[in-house]
């Protein structure tokens, strides 16, 4: 059986300084998070942001530094 491949969308400079709040809220409505056309990745959801913030598994180590 296939399964079919996520899309991530991205955000272009253009739709950012039109509309930067309708831009994310465009996406929001169908991902997670979305690829800035300028490179890098924004979370759109405020409960996937706040659930990533509270993992340990992505908190810096004192070792690390």
């Amino acid at each position: 059986m296939q399964t079919k491949a996520r899309v991530v969308p991205v955000i272009t400079s253009a739709e950012i300084e039109r509309d930067a709040h309708g831009a994310f809220r465009h996406y929001r409505a169908s991902h997670p998070f979305a690829m800035l056309e300028t490179g890098g990745y924004v979370m759109l959801r405020h409960d996937d942001v706040s659930r990533l913030t509270r993992d340990p598994r992505l908190r810096l180590q004192v070792d690390d530094l």
